[in-house]
């Protein structure tokens, strides 16, 4: 295995240039249908044959640091793909210059130590050996994805960039106006390198997850891939996993689940109590985030608590809607916006950001291809 021997069956491949990729994709036989599963095809590359095709393939972009919520996308893009990708890198161009990139956590080690803990057999008389829910860890280095050169001032920047215009400048882009042009940059280039047929993201950071949407879309990415948004995974104090945590003091993170809190209870009252005035949503959650300043404890920075729909991430407008009747098997729903309501605050030094939706879930947020 490139840059894996000695590793474990369960280890992922580690490929670090975009041309090493290829060369493995290109290398893929094609997947046959199991004759002991009668139409099924098997999750495991078969020898080539006339009736094969080639092995899907499910992408997980990271920053490294990988919890738990990186592992649930892998994890699902197992189940749903015949073969999982994870990239690691650490993107400079949604870092501003007095933002943390030195010291974002840089864990390689421990992320394929946590990689390889996702190990599974077919079976303990399976003839297969162990694997990960990572099949080929692909860590790209700055110079091939930013080849004029990358530095974090925005007017000293050269070569190409997207602006995916009127999503990203509100929320998150209010805070952070560099942000989400790093990001839907860096998603693009990783995309063209990596070609997969679905990209997964997570729930906790939805505005990227709809920007990357409408850079999908409108930039016709859409045609080849996919993209399925996975639920945030939180902690069991309710506090919403992201590779950030690691930054919160002793007594703020006792005080960080408040921002999950504050978020479920406006849910609550949207779901239990017909409360229906998106202002009103905005004030619980503030309210409660607002009582977490007393005296002694860490305190609570509101930067933004907000109400947004899911198409243009505009400030909704009039009544919510009711939440949708229970699915049923012979009844497809008809299509509405969803309702989300966001927030980030500050412990100190250290920002941390939720989300919960209101009427809808991540499905919602997710965007099949068009074939």
């Amino acid at each position: 295995m490139g840059g894996g021997q000695g590793m474990s069956a369960a280890a992922p491949r580690i490929i670090r240039t975009f041309a090493e990729y290829r060369a493995w994709r290109a290398s893929l036989p094609l997947i046959t249908t199991s004759l002991s599963r009668g139409t099924q095809t098997t999750s495991h590359v078969a020898a080539a044959a006339p009736s094969g095709r080639p092995p899907t393939i499910g992408f997980v972009p990271t920053m490294g640091a990988l919890h738990a919520g990186h592992l649930a996308l892998a994890r699902r893009a197992r189940a749903e793909t015949d073969l999982v990708v994870m990239s690691i890198f650490v993107n400079p161009a949604q870092f501003a210059p007095t933002e943390d990139l030195s010291r974002y956590p840089r864990t390689l080690e421990a992320d394929l130590a946590r990689i390889a803990e996702t190990a599974e057999t077919s079976g303990p008389t399976s003839p297969h050996p162990p694997r990960s829910a990572v099949d080929v860890l692909i860590l790209p280095q700055a110079h091939e994805l930013y080849p004029t050169g990358i530095v974090q001032e925005v007017s000293s920047q050269r070569g190409a960039f997207i602006n995916v215009h009127g999503l990203s400048e509100q929320l998150e882009g209010s805070v952070r106006p560099h942000f989400f042009r790093g990001v839907a940059t860096v998603v693009h280039k990783l995309l063209a390198g990596v070609r997969p047929d679905v990209l997964y993201l997570g729930q906790k950071d939805v505005q990227q997850s709809v920007v990357v949407k409408r850079m999908m879309t409108d930039l016709l990415w859409h045609l080849d891939t996919s993209l399925r948004i996975g639920e945030t995974v939180r902690e069991s104090d309710g506090l919403a996993m992201s590779s950030r945590n690691v930054y919160l003091s002793p007594e703020a993170r006792k005080t960080a689940p408040i921002l999950h809190q504050a978020l479920a209870t406006a849910k609550r009252a949207y779901t239990d109590s017909g409360e229906r005035d998106a202002e009103q949503i905005r004030g619980i959650a503030r309210a409660v985030l607002e009582r977490a300043n007393a005296p002694g404890a860490t305190q609570v920075e509101i930067e933004y608590v907000n109400v947004n729909d899911n198409v243009d991430l505009a400030d909704w407008q009039g009544p919510l809607p009711s939440p949708p009747p229970p699915a049923r098997g012979d009844l497809k729903q008809q299509q509405q916006k969803i309702a989300i309501l966001s927030a980030a605050i500050r412990l100190g030094n250290t920002r941390i950001l939720d989300n919960v939706l209101l009427n809808g879930t991540v499905d919602d947020l997710s965007l099949e291809r068009q074939t």
